[in-house]
């Protein structure tokens, strides 16, 4: 009997510790499924407050998943404005970039979508907030994205991307850079932030105007500055070679982008802004 009792111990035990290794492995698998790297940006979104930075796609550079949603919210001091530009740059191709793309947005919306193994152009914002969103679909991935950012002063964005930036006075002029003896780059940004004295609003005239009519992959856009309370920021989205009307600011402050896409090129345009 008690040879009996000992093996029924022997094997009551073993069940034990077999359940409680199972249990542990069990757990430990469970505890590291879908949890994305710090650095990923997807899972939640990643706050980059630095002076300076860089960020990448998962996995960067062996090929980034299918199904994810990822951003990256750049913040930098009030008085900067940020450079961004990409080192790598591998996504999936689509036509309208619907599958896996990269979004980048500001307080005004949507200022680039990109897709394709062409590196998007050198950026500057408008002001010191950036936000770039990363989706991906359950369909082709590639090597992905690194991306890098820096603070730098309004001043410089003339000089870092050849047009923009912040104008202040009475009047002044925009156009594209080498208009009218040289043709706007594809892929291109340009953004001004046009301010005028307090009490008074920006009347954009424009001189000439001469971009590719095809569906309007080129364009210049209008906004109300994000800080002017109107209902309604955007003024306008003009293409084609036909001149547009003037428009006005509701307060001191006029925001005017220019985008090119991946296409043909045009002259550009010239215009005027007076308060």
């Amino acid at each position: 009997k008690m040879e009996k009792l000992l093996i029924f111990l022997f094997v009551l035990m073993t069940g034990v510790c077999i359940g409680l290794v199972a249990i542990y492995f069990t757990g430990e698998a469970n505890s590291t499924t879908n949890v994305e790297g710090p650095d990923s940006g997807c899972g939640s979104p990643q706050d980059l407050s630095e002076e300076s930075g860089t960020f990448s796609s998962m996995n960067y550079p062996n090929n980034y998943d299918d199904g994810k949603t990822c951003s990256w919210h750049i913040t930098v001091d009030p008085d900067k404005v940020i450079h961004l530009w990409f080192e790598d740059f591998d996504l999936e191709e689509t036509q309208l970039c619907m599958r896996d793309f990269i979004t980048l947005q500001d307080s005004l919306g949507i200022i680039g979508k990109y897709c394709g193994g062409v590196k998007p152009r050198s950026l500057v914002s408008l002001t010191n907030r950036l936000t770039v969103y990363f989706n991906t679909n359950d369909m082709t991935n590639k090597r992905g994205f690194k991306a890098y950012y820096k603070a730098v002063a309004p001043e410089l964005t003339s000089e870092i991307v050849e047009a923009g930036g912040l104008l202040q006075g009475d009047q002044g002029s925009v156009m594209t850079p080498g208009f009218p003896e040289q043709n706007y780059k594809d892929g291109a940004l340009y953004q001004w932030r046009i301010t005028v004295p307090k009490g008074q609003r920006v009347r954009l005239t424009f001189t000439s105007f001469d971009l590719v009519p095809e569906v309007c992959g080129d364009f210049v856009q209008v906004f109300d500055d994000y800080t002017a309370g109107s209902s309604s920021l955007d003024k306008g989205k003009f293409c084609g070679k036909k001149k547009p009307k003037p428009v006005e600011s509701s307060g001191n402050v006029m925001v005017v982008r220019f985008k090119s896409d991946h296409r043909l090129v045009s002259t550009g345009f010239s215009a005027n802004y007076s308060s």
